[in-house]
């Protein structure tokens, strides 16, 4: 390790140029104090990436490690920092809503790699104020991709007309969330003023293959993949129709990973009967 460096002049002013950028932030008010961090972040990040030019070569791994401990950082915040500096070179995002994004938020978004996904999620967050839970969920659920599959489907087998009218609509507790197969599924229903009820639908439109018939390995990938599309799902909306021949409601489905709000997962969510159409887990039917 060259000590002499670490000790250099150049280098405790670096280190100290850098100090002070923190106690700039700490006397910000606490107005819009996330904003203030994020701006501070990126100043620090900027430096540590621009003086890395004066370190002699093989150091470079040394530097990160002298940084860390002169600012009583862990190394991977480090890491971060210079991470979200490549990632946003040019400042911190400025858009309507961006006052509502947190480091933390920052933190799993530069971790996309692709800038549309990025942008799509950095403008989700603002719009539904998600917090970072949430954010990573969207993510690992790969809501991004299914939008964008859901947009550009031509819908090879079939079209069912999504539910317009929002009479007979019930909320559904994922985790009661029950299935038998890829179009019946059980759920305890929100029925208003702490009144739930558990009860049996079958998905309106489609007709699925059965799990001791001919197709039981579709049949089989149809049921899992309902129950883990369901399972996580931030709001499921079962809306009824009428009742078939074995007492099981007829309903339309419609989810989304991580929107709560019931109006607008009613009216943009993921219709789940469609869906099902468009992987070819289901086909066509009516009743």
């Amino acid at each position: 390790m060259n000590k002499n460096f670490f000790q250099s002049k150049s280098y405790q002013q670096f280190i100290e140029g850098l100090k002070k950028i923190t106690k700039d932030e700490e006397a910000f008010s606490e107005l819009a104090q996330n904003q203030r961090t994020l701006q501070s972040h990126w100043k620090k990040a900027k430096k540590i990436a621009q003086f890395k030019t004066k370190v002699p070569h093989g150091e470079k791994e040394e530097y990160y490690k002298q940084v860390a401990k002169d600012l009583k950082y862990k190394r991977t915040h480090v890491f971060l920092l210079l991470k979200f500096y490549e990632v946003y070179s040019q400042g911190v995002p400025q858009f309507e809503g961006s006052e509502r994004l947190y480091w933390a938020h920052y933190v799993e978004l530069i971790g996309v790699a692709s800038k549309s996904k990025r942008d799509f999620y950095l403008e989700l967050t603002a719009q539904e104020n998600l917090s970072r839970d949430r954010l990573r969920k969207a993510i690992k659920e790969k809501l991004y991709e299914k939008l964008k599959e859901e947009k550009s489907t031509k819908h090879p087998n079939g079209i069912l007309k999504r539910p317009t009218n929002p009479a007979f609509i019930f909320i559904a507790d994922p985790k009661t969330l029950e299935n038998s197969d890829v179009d019946t599924l059980d759920a305890l229903l929100d029925q208003g003023f702490r009144s739930w009820h558990r009860d049996t639908f079958r998905l309106r439109g489609i007709n699925g293959p059965e799990m001791h018939g001919p197709q039981h390995e579709l049949a089989l990938r149809g049921k899992e993949f309902l129950s883990k599309e369901l399972k996580n799902a931030a709001l499921i909306i079962i809306k009824t129709y009428k009742t078939d021949k074995y007492g099981r409601y007829i309903a339309d489905v419609i989810y989304h990973p991580v929107w709560t709000d019931v109006e607008k997962v009613f009216k943009e969510g993921i219709y789940l009967n469609q869906l099902l159409l468009d992987k070819s887990l289901a086909k066509l039917a009516v009743y």
